[in-house]
């Protein structure tokens, strides 16, 4: 097979890749990575294109700026990936200076190398990107940052890690051999053909990691809050099955709270300010609990807190830090006049309870309390008491 004809399948399967990451990134949340890895592609492939029309062995004045592109197209691939991790989002002005500098660079070796040094940095700045793309799917492997992801991102340590090495070593036998070495030879067509497969296997390998982060985003649906990220009710369930079917388990108290007089908050401030102090609350909560607690949104401004060992005065205790807690909560309401909201908090605790059959006793026994904590003033702990 020509290179000629190895490049435009190459270029052809990029476009196509953009396109269909498009079409998906529209039904994706903010900070997928997809829109990155969609405009990459499109400007990869369509860089290669413009190559395929201009003669690849006869560079034009748009070549240089055909290498910028392909350059700024790579680091976009690294930079989605890194948005899908979870890494700091993409600086566009960092992107904006890099080919900035790269075009300068570019410009001094084809002064003093002419088309072999333009060959060589490209090759050498592409393959550097590509083993930092690597690299970072490796990187989060070691970290385990999400464990259903551990096989899609050693398929793409793999394949694009294996790209950087083949486009550093093109590079290398184009700075010895001159840039004759580039096409119509054998080195070169296994160059395009290893190439082509990757872009093809990578494109499956993205929507598989796609696919994959829907899955979980779907479970967390299930069994979070939406407005909190804190457990649901089914989510509180699955939580607490989860405890008791260890092997050894340790027994566990409830606090219910209730934010005081929450429908003045959202009569006073409307429903988006209830929206930021219920958030705001989850948050001194979650800041609060200790390492096997956990805490669940069971209501609308009702919460659930699972004390788990400890006993009762470790459960008070920790009903007392969250009560001041939330009480020294200050928070800002949006819109073009800020204002300064506060809220309390009125908590019940049950009794401790070992077995999973008696947590819904012991949900009661903290309402009960809770009730009661109400009646005495709100803004306070009660302890459950048997009549």
């Amino acid at each position: 097979m020509q290179t000629q004809t190895l490049v435009l399948l190459l270029a052809i399967n990029m476009i196509c890749s953009g396109g269909l990451y498009y079409l998906i990134v529209r039904q994706m949340p903010p900070g997928s990575g997809l829109g990155l890895w969609s405009a990459a592609a499109i400007l990869f492939g369509g860089a290669y294109l413009m190559r395929m029309i201009e003669g690849l062995h006869q560079p034009t004045l748009a070549s240089p700026v055909l290498d910028v592109v392909m350059v700024a197209a790579a680091a976009m691939f690294l930079a989605g990936l890194r948005e899908f991790l979870g890494r700091r989002s993409v600086n566009w002005a960092a992107v904006a200076i890099g080919a900035a500098a790269y075009a300068v660079v570019l410009g001094l070796a084809n002064l003093a190398w002419g088309a072999q040094g333009r060959y060589v940095l490209l090759n050498g700045a592409l393959g550097a990107i590509w083993l930092a793309f690597g690299a970072t799917a490796a990187r989060s492997l070691w970290r385990g940052d999400d464990p259903a992801m551990r096989a899609p991102m050693a398929v793409a340590a793999l394949l694009i890690g294996t790209l950087g090495v083949l486009t550093l070593l093109r590079g290398a036998v184009i700075a010895i051999v001159g840039t004759e070495s580039m096409y119509g030879t054998t080195p070169s067509a296994i160059y395009y053909i290893y190439a082509s497969i990757a872009v093809i296997l990578q494109t499956m390998n993205f929507l598989w990691m796609v696919f994959l982060r829907l899955q979980t985003r779907l479970a967390e649906l299930a069994s979070h809050d939406a407005l909190t990220r804190l457990l649901n009710r089914n989510g509180l369930d699955e939580q607490l099955q989860r405890h008791f079917a260890r092997r050894e388990t340790q027994p566990v108290t409830l606090l219910q709270l209730d934010v005081d007089h929450f429908k003045r908050i959202n009569d006073a401030h409307g429903h988006a300010v209830g929206d930021v102090v219920l958030q705001a609350v989850a948050g001194a909560l979650t800041a609060h609990v200790r390492g096997g607690d956990f805490v669940a949104r069971v209501g609308g401004e009702e919460f659930v807190i699972g004390c788990v060992g400890g006993g009762r005065a470790a459960a008070e205790a920790l009903a007392e830090r969250v009560r001041a807690s939330v009480g020294a909560l200050r928070i800002e309401t949006p819109g073009a006049a800020p204002q300064t909201v506060g809220c309390t908090v009125s908590i019940g605790v049950s009794r401790e309870f070992a077995s999973l059959d008696r947590w819904e006793m012991a949900w009661r026994e903290a309402d009960n309390a809770l009730y009661s904590a109400k009646q005495g003033g709100r803004n306070r702990v009660a302890m459950y008491a048997p009549a």
